[in-house]
């Protein structure tokens, strides 16, 4: 599992709310300069396409949209250089958008909610597919508008935060207390959950999986990590019945790659 719910918006839980992982959401930022050319190899092939990386030792392009790699020792020549942009890499994404959403918190974790709702306004704006931005955006509007308590949503806020930093100890103990502010926030005990999970603390996860499991059943990553857990405690036909349900919800949201995996962690 990589997502974390963050509020309790009017969006289904199954929106799959995030916080950390967010990957292939483009948040603003500067590309990565690459270069179009055409490089002619000793043997005499010329190859038209674009210079991602240039060592010492070898050179690596996109062609056709394929990467391929040449030893330098291969190349005749680079000819017709000409910089262009191209859409970083995914890890840069990830990177990205964990920086800007940081940034916003901050002012909330003081308790500027305007501020911080300006910050991340922005953000949405450029980036309206990042779900995880406009959560953070829903929760500074409910403290602005007076549907949130401000001490509830700097304490969830503030545990986002330290997720965000990797901090997972500091982060349990605020989704906590956040718990505790708030008893009916089920989407904390996932939180809670995934931060366990982080720290290879799986027995320490799993009763905050259950108690999200039995608000929000469906849930596939949730119900594969219970089934996988009951498992390994000897509880094969529990375990399998949580597989299962895991499989066809996967399949009917036609992920057949994790429905065979879930297949195959049954027949395991």
């Amino acid at each position: 599992m990589k997502d974390i719910f963050i509020t309790e918006s009017s969006r289904s839980m199954n929106s799959r709310v995030c916080l950390v992982a967010c990957t292939l959401i483009i948040i603003a930022g500067t590309a990565a300069s690459v270069w179009a050319a055409v490089v002619v190899l000793k043997s005499g092939e010329e190859i038209s396409g674009i210079i991602v990386k240039k060592e010492a030792d070898s050179l690596e392009m996109t062609v056709n949209g394929e990467r391929v790699v040449y030893k330098t020792q291969d190349v005749k020549e680079i000819r017709g250089r000409k910089a262009i942009q191209e859409p970083p890499e995914p890890e840069v994404l990830e990177r990205n958008a964990a920086l800007q959403l940081k940034k916003a918190l901050g002012p909330a974790i003081d308790g500027r909610f305007q501020e911080a709702a300006q910050m991340l306004e922005k953000i949405v704006e450029a980036n309206p597919a990042y779900e995880n931005a406009k959560e953070a955006l829903f929760m500074c509007r409910g403290v602005i508008g007076g549907t949130i308590k401000p001490d509830y949503a700097r304490c969830v806020l503030e545990a986002s935060f330290e997720m965000l930093e990797e901090n997972y100890t500091r982060a349990i103990d605020l989704f906590k207390k956040g718990l505790i502010m708030k008893p009916d926030a089920v989407y904390l005990n996932y939180n809670i959950g995934y931060a366990y999970q982080e720290l290879d603390e799986d027995q320490e996860a799993l009763p905050y999986f259950e108690k999200f499991n039995d608000s929000f059943p469906d849930e596939p990553d949730v119900l594969a990590f219970l089934g996988t857990s009951y498992k390994q405690q000897g509880k094969i036909e529990k375990g399998n019945d949580y597989l299962q349900r895991a499989k066809k919800i996967f399949q009917d949201q036609g992920d057949f790659v994790r429905s065979r995996q879930m297949q195959m962690l049954i027949e395991k």
